[in-house]
């Protein structure tokens, strides 16, 4: 397709990347303010990330089949509607069943978006796809750190954090008009042959298993380590719940300056050696995170590394796949972030399990066996990798 209109559709999924990461990051900040309205207590509403990982779920494995025939841009469209609308209904809702309600649905947004956002960026860019699809996931990063930041900006103002949710809603209403107004009718250039290729079903290759594998460790390992931290800091270090929370940000930071490391690199380097080396940092915050238990200044610095490690794998992996099924990675995609979904939903309330049971020290030793585990699915991806390109080409 036309290269000037790959660069601006682009440009306006990156803007919508960062909405949907103000929206994503701003929901845990505001979940007392969820709580309130809907009159339940906070263990409670917490069931809201439970509702959205569900609706996110859902639909990747049933919408995302579809993709590939809709077009992922026109995909990205629906999806940043569902956000936004669903969202802010959810912020003013006072009926707790309603906004579950309303938040699995944005939920299923959500799954969409990040299965539509990826595979969109890395048809416009093929040659380059690692690169592109790393920068994508910096201004989703940018949005995680600013959601957080606006929150406190608005309760500071007018003691009420919804208007961050209301701003970031807005403003992916905006970029869903700009998508149905100018580009909903783009055609992304599809042969007869590829529109044929997509109607065939995925084989679970030992290929496809490595990268789901991967993908299932990885977004565990983050969103535990993004969830745990803070308790982690405060019940283990001198440090206060605001210094322990001020590093979980610090964390997220770390991550996005990862992913603007692969959007540097990738066009470099082999997106296999990206990952190695991002998953050489993370061994080495592993590391870190095991030997400095109890040292505030040491389990910061262990956090921040293993962040930063992290930021590229998703990205990276997620453009390893699209490279491999160029015509069929909406459904193999679909089954990939699923798989994601899943493990966010699972592995994090695992952990808190664990270390209820066994104490927080074993939290250091479960990073650094989700992060071995990490290295052990990163050498069956390459031995698998290599046999499924010898079979394609063959």
């Amino acid at each position: 397709m036309d290269q000037r209109i790959a660069r601006q559709l682009f440009i306006v999924t990156s803007v919508g990347y960062f909405t949907f990461g103000l929206l994503n990051a701003s929901l845990g900040p505001l979940l007392e303010h969820f709580a309130e309205n809907n009159s339940v207590t906070l263990a409670t509403i917490g069931s809201l990330f439970t509702a959205m990982f569900t609706g996110g779920l859902l639909s990747q494995l049933i919408l995302g089949h579809f993709s590939d025939r809709w077009g992922q841009h026109r995909g990205l469209a629906g999806s940043f509607l569902f956000l936004s609308v669903f969202v802010g209904a959810a912020s003013f809702s006072h009926s707790y069943p309603l906004t579950l309600v309303l938040v699995f649905f944005a939920g299923m947004g959500y799954g969409l978006a990040v299965l539509c956002g990826n595979i969109l960026v890395s048809r416009l860019f093929e040659k380059d796809n690692i690169s592109a699809l790393n920068w994508l996931n910096v201004f989703f990063g940018v949005g995680d750190v600013v959601g957080p930041l606006l929150v406190s900006l608005s309760l500071f103002l007018w003691d009420n954090g919804m208007p961050a949710l209301w701003v970031g809603s807005v403003g992916m209403f905006i970029v869903t008009a700009v998508l149905f107004l100018f580009y909903f009718k783009v055609d992304l250039g599809a042969s007869k042959a590829a529109i044929e290729a997509r109607a065939e079903k995925v084989k679970l290759t030992p290929f496809l298993v490595s990268l789901i594998l991967m993908i299932l460790l990885y977004v565990g390992s983050e969103t535990a380590l993004g969830s745990w931290t803070t308790t982690y800091l405060h019940t283990t270090t001198v440090l206060g719940m605001e210094q322990a929370a001020l590093a979980t940000a610090g964390f997220w930071l770390t991550l996005t300056l990862g992913r603007l490391m692969g959007a540097l690199l990738g066009s470099r380097i082999s997106a296999i050696n990206l990952v190695r080396i991002c998953l050489g940092i993370s061994l080495l915050g592993a590391a870190v995170f095991v030997l400095g238990y109890g040292s505030a200044i040491w389990s910061i610095v262990a956090v921040l590394i293993m962040g930063f490690g992290f930021g590229a794998v998703f990205p990276t992996t997620f453009g390893i796949m699209t490279s491999a099924y160029r015509e069929k990675s909406g459904k193999a995609g679909s089954i990939i972030t699923a798989t994601a979904s899943l493990s966010g939903m699972m592995l994090p309330w695992l952990v808190g399990v664990i270390f209820t049971q066994t104490g927080m020290r074993s939290v250091t030793f479960i990073m650094a066996l989700l992060i071995c585990l990490l290295w052990a699915a990163f050498f069956f991806l390459t031995a698998a990798r290599k046999r499924f390109t010898a079979s394609s080409a063959g």
